[in-house]
């Protein structure tokens, strides 16, 4: 994978050295003149420290180059610049080379890379509601018979869909435990439910 992208870099830093030909010979022969010399202060990343897959920055500073060329980029630079990435664990070290009239440079700079583990969402385990209450739920919906009366065709029954009793799980004394336990019929179990959560009866 790294080759291939390698491949395609060569290629188009080839083609964009021959589109900018012109250029590059112009500002051979001003630096020549002017006896500019090159000078490379730089060249660093702003985070040392980077996750893969998150956003980092090359940048430089670089005076009097004809043009400069950097590894992860297939454009060709002439000034001092800067150049966004994305982190990749296989690639922690860059390269930047500097062509002037009188040298050519070649700089690095390196990172250190930390991979995080993909959490799979649902492997997670959320918090469920009591056993016990959620057994006694199991128990009563399997009593409610799951049929209804059709208005278009009265003799015809309908199914409909099962209702769900839910109770709050909180802390649970063991009086309400034992009413649970003993209660036999819908109308009672919600009764206990409104007692564990008195929120609902006022809101009602």
């Amino acid at each position: 994978m790294i080759e291939k992208y390698t491949s395609r870099r060569n290629l188009k830093l080839v083609f964009n050295l021959i589109l900018n030909s012109f250029k590059i010979l112009l500002r051979y022969f001003k630096l020549y003149f002017h006896g500019e010399k090159l000078i490379c202060n730089s060249f660093n990343v702003d985070s040392n420290y980077s996750i893969a897959g998150t956003i980092n920055q090359l940048r430089w500073d670089v005076e009097n180059a004809i043009f400069i060329t950097i590894c992860e980029s297939s454009k060709i630079y002439f000034n001092s610049d800067q150049l966004l990435f994305l982190v990749n664990k296989e690639k922690t070290k860059f390269q930047l080379k500097a062509y002037g009239t009188n040298r050519r440079t070649t700089l690095f700079t390196c990172i250190k890379v930390k991979s995080l583990a993909k959490k799979n969402i649902l492997k997670i385990n959320l918090k469920s509601k009591n056993p016990f209450i959620k057994r006694k739920e199991d128990q009563l919906l399997k009593n409610i018979t799951p049929f209804g009366i059709s208005l278009k065709y009265p003799k015809e029954p309908i199914s409909c869909k099962r209702q769900s009793i839910h109770l709050n799980s909180t802390d649970y004394i063991s009086d309400i435990f034992q009413n649970i336990a003993q209660t036999t019929s819908k109308k009672e179990l919600e009764n206990i439910g409104l007692i564990l959560n008195p929120n609902t009866n006022q809101a009602n």
